[in-house]
């Protein structure tokens, strides 16, 4: 149905949500890091690359079922390395999504308070290995997520995005036993001197047990 108003014809009643951004659309639809220079892009010169081995840390050695990064803390730090051809400095944008068992992304999961959820690091030289700390909290106990990266180097993203890392955080049990107090006194009853008394019943005083014992009698 179209309603009208004194303006003219307005829309459909209602509004249609949101559309499900596509998880491997161009880094330069989602430009978190700064407007792409679109001047820049058909000029001469080298656009900057993310690593082909994001990782998340810390990580347990052994990994979970699927291939996922096991990673052991609440503080998790996401890991990837940036180049760029004519040695400009650049930034990488972090971006984790929820996975199914198989290490589909299902849905985007804001890792910071902005516009596009995502971590902007700071700006690098070419050839580092950038980390970032996952703010506590935003991230779920035994949950399957997938992370990649975009590099920009102040004028041009990559065109694609880094391979995807996947990763879940999953807290070891501790079995650590308390380390010893050798000092401390010896438990065992060589140590504790007996004591000849019944429990007190209630409002009665208590009895030795050798008022109570009677001599022992030949069979």
């Amino acid at each position: 149905m179209v309603l009208f108003s004194a303006g003219g014809v307005a829309g459909a009643a209602g509004t249609a949500p949101a559309a499900r951004p596509d998880p491997n659309a161009a880094p330069s639809t989602r430009p978190a890091a700064g407007p792409e220079n679109l001047s820049r892009v058909a000029a001469a010169g080298a656009r900057p690359v993310s690593g082909t081995s994001p990782t998340a840390a810390p990580l347990s050695r052994n990994a979970a079922p699927g291939g996922f990064q096991r990673v052991t803390s609440h503080k998790v730090q996401l890991k990837n390395k940036v180049t760029d051809a004519d040695g400009d400095k650049s930034t990488l944008t972090f971006e984790v999504w929820t996975a199914d068992a198989a290490g589909k992304p299902l849905k985007k999961v804001p890792i910071a308070d902005n516009e596009y959820g995502v971590i902007v690091s700071p700006y690098v030289a070419t050839g580092t290995t950038v980390t970032v700390d996952v703010p506590v909290g935003k991230l779920a106990l035994n949950t399957n997520y997938v992370f990649h990266t975009s590099a920009f180097d102040g004028s041009l993203y990559e065109t694609s995005w880094s391979p995807w890392a996947k990763f879940r955080v999953e807290l070891p049990v501790d079995l650590t036993l308390p380390t010893p107090d050798y000092s401390a006194p010896d438990p065992t009853s060589l140590n504790t001197p007996p004591n000849y008394y019944q429990t007190k019943p209630k409002d009665s005083a208590g009895t030795p047990l050798s008022a109570r014992s009677r001599p022992a009698v030949e069979q």
